[in-house]
């Protein structure tokens, strides 16, 4: 089986992207979790979490 040799300037670039999409991910999930957060302090809840006849405070 053959396999494919990078070269440094490939390898180098292949970092810097793969760090990029890392930081992008943590970042997305830094939002989503800040989001989350928000929402459930404010008391937001789902909409399959309402009850019929039972009332919120």
């Amino acid at each position: 089986m053959d396999t494919v040799r990078l070269t440094p300037e490939e390898q180098a670039a292949r970092r810097k992207r793969s760090r990029a999409i890392a930081v992008m991910l943590l970042a997305f999930m830094a939002l989503v979790f800040g989001v989350t957060l928000a929402n459930l302090r404010n008391g937001a809840q789902l909409p399959s979490m309402r009850w019929e006849g039972v009332e919120t405070p």
